[in-house]
């Protein structure tokens, strides 16, 4: 694994910290260096090492207090506040502490209009299979790329595959996303149709989905939803030898 250079602000903040232990912004700073070092490139995707996860329990524990601190205050709507109930919310969902992300997410959907806030709690409801929650933050954001593409994910979860077409004409589609996104699109009619299917209406959807296993799973429950169980098995197995070559 190729070691990225560590942003100066990170070793900056935390020596700032070790200088002002009594500064709770310095305080606040650095265990945001933490925070970003723990999602920086999806780090947390392959599991925290113990140093850095007791940093970030240390930081999560920070993003409390500055909470606590500015909920008893006078002015409990203040922009730091907002800053700090987000950043607690993520840090205890890449600590895998889900209920408390959550529990931090109630609170904090009514203090933002925030994009990047609400994409990231729509995300974090949406891991917990909280569907209320995660409705309620993609009904704040003001319609954009990003949050179309999150709404329209959220409704093939619900299988409102029209809704979801039209969401997705309206996203900005991220990269990694465009096959299965594509192969969605090519299934929709077949799968909101009632005029009768074979094999051969499927050839199109297949050949986008081609090598996505995603795709092809996709493709394969559209198959089965229309009574054609081969084309269904053809897909899974598909799928199957996608996944092996992708390992």
């Amino acid at each position: 694994k190729v070691q990225q250079r560590r942003p100066e602000w990170w070793e900056y903040s935390r020596r700032a910290a070790k200088r002002f232990p009594d500064n709770s912004r310095i305080q606040f700073v650095a265990a945001e260096s933490h925070l970003d070092e723990a999602t920086r490139d999806g780090e947390f995707m392959r599991g925290l090492d113990d140093d850095l996860r007791a940093r970030l329990e240390a930081a999560a524990d920070v993003f409390d207090a500055a909470w606590t601190k500015v909920k008893n205050s006078g002015t409990p709507n203040r922009r730091d506040g907002t800053q700090a109930l987000a950043d607690g919310m993520i840090a205890r969902q890449v600590l895998r502490q889900f209920d408390r992300a959550i529990a931090l997410a109630e609170v904090l959907i009514e203090r933002t209009d925030d994009e990047e806030i609400l994409l990231n709690l729509v995300q974090i409801a949406h891991f917990s299979d909280r569907s209320e929650l995660e409705k309620r933050a993609l009904d704040r954001i003001k319609r954009s790329g990003r949050g179309e593409f999150l709404r329209a994910m959220a409704h093939m979860d619900r299988n409102e595959w029209t809704q979801a077409v039209e969401a997705f004409d309206r996203a900005e589609i991220p990269e990694a996303e465009t096959k299965v996104v594509q192969t969605i699109k090519a299934l929709a009619p077949i799968r909101v149709g009632s005029a009768p299917v074979d094999a051969a209406s499927f050839a199109g959807a297949r050949a986008i989905a081609e090598g996505d296993p995603r795709g092809l799973i996709i493709l394969a429950r559209v198959a089965i939803f229309r009574g054609l169980p081969e084309v269904a098995e053809h897909a899974a197995q598909a799928a199957v030898a996608a996944l092996d070559e992708d390992s």
